[in-house]
């Protein structure tokens, strides 16, 4: 077996060790005594307030996804929909992409649920239109009005710059596609894809359900927000609502890149080089930035293992006593 065909066989397993020696490295690098003591000092009532911050966040999605399907005319049940959501977390968080991940999981899951290939393809592409819409409104205006671009390090702008470019642009070209389908209906070569193209683009015919999609869209991302601004506040970190947002932003955009799994390392390494650059010590900005991710990655991780797992088991019991 050549090295590149090992790599190419194991690239999960090779990218996830990365991430950790990344994350292992910036963390002695910013002083480890100080980042666990200031983890460890976090008392009940707050460790309460984040997990609470983190389900609220899973029910908001939920609801969003659910909202969406009904609006397209598929009655999908919410324990239903958020098992998906459990199985698009666990292995966004295994497989090296960052809020893009999953998606093919949640694609299969659909299409066992009776959903045809271009039902299921349009739900999951109108969720991520207006999701990354909303996301890139509040991406543009945090970053805008809060300043910060004069602080940050110029390649983690361009990084962000470029990202985001390219998020319009597939937006765009998904809009552009789905208008040009309206005009070529009869194209043959449209015709594979007619269910696709028609699901979504029933999304325009209800404004009002619409506008229910693009707020629930802008709450949740306005409460990732909120998620890194009371991480801050709880470990004094003094740092206004819309820097914070700004950084929050900035590191998911950064994070689009298929690095490692789950974002490990880079995720942190990028939020802890922006607090750095706003004069928060380097062990602080460290502390904050895991603390973030103890509630946002590995307690999601964690609780969507446990929760499939649990699933799993409850099937195979009902299994075993139909025979």
């Amino acid at each position: 077996m050549t090295l590149l065909t090992y790599m190419k066989r194991h690239k999960n397993r090779i990218l996830l060790a990365l991430g950790v020696i990344l994350l292992a490295t910036l963390l002695i690098l910013s002083d480890p005594g100080e980042v666990i003591a200031a983890i460890g000092a976090l008392t009940w009532w707050q460790l309460g307030i984040l997990i609470g911050l983190q389900l609220l966040t899973l029910f908001l999605i939920n609801a969003q996804w659910r909202s969406v399907a009904w609006h397209l005319g598929k009655r999908l049940r919410y324990r239903k929909l958020l098992k998906m959501n459990f199985l698009g977390t666990f292995f966004e968080s295994v497989t090296p992409v960052v809020k893009a991940g999953g998606e093919a999981y949640k694609f299969f899951y659909l299409k066992e649920q009776g959903l045809k290939t271009g039902d299921a393809s349009a739900l999951i592409a109108a969720q991520k239109s207006v999701s990354f819409l909303t996301f890139t409104v509040l991406a543009m205006l945090a970053i805008l009005t809060s300043g910060i671009s004069a602080f940050i390090e110029t390649s983690i702008l361009r990084v962000a710059i470029i990202n985001l470019t390219l998020l319009l642009l597939l937006i765009l070209a998904l809009f552009l596609l789905v208008r040009f389908y309206q005009k070529k209906q009869r194209n043959a070569a449209f015709q594979r894809f007619s269910s696709f193209f028609e699901a979504l683009g029933g999304l325009k015919t209800n404004k009002r359900r619409l506008s229910v999609h693009i707020l629930l869209g802008f709450t949740i991302w306005t409460l990732y927000a909120f998620k890194t601004y009371a991480v801050l506040e709880i470990m004094d970190i003094e740092i206004a609502f819309l820097f914070a947002a700004a950084i929050t932003y900035i590191t998911y955009i950064v994070n689009m890149l298929p690095l490692s799994p789950g974002g490990l390392g880079t995720f942190e390494g990028t939020m802890a080089a922006l607090l750095f650059a706003l004069d928060t010590p380097a062990s602080h900005a460290m502390a904050a930035a895991m603390t973030l991710r103890l509630f946002t990655f590995w307690f999601m991780l964690f609780l969507s293992a446990g929760y499939l797992g649990i699933d799993q088991i409850r099937r195979r019991t009902y299994q075993n006593n139909k025979k």
